[in-house]
């Protein structure tokens, strides 16, 4: 082979290579910023639940 052509297709692996790590790194920020939003949402709602629940449990005791 050709030094161009080598130093071509080594260009375009390193290009390729590139790429490839930033789409991973791109996935996983994303995979991490949606399970932060999903525990963070649930845990409002679990909270919300929490209030509910004990709201109900003392309108209970008061009509005791």
């Amino acid at each position: 082979m050709r030094k161009s052509t080598k130093d071509t297709i080594g260009v375009w692996l390193l290009l390729l290579i590139v790429v490839t790590v930033s789409a991973i790194h791109a996935a996983l920020g994303v995979a991490l910023i949606t399970a932060w939003a999903t525990i963070d949402l649930a845990w409002y709602a679990g909270i919300a639940e929490g209030k509910k629940r004990s709201a109900s449990v003392i309108k209970f005791k008061e009509g005791e």
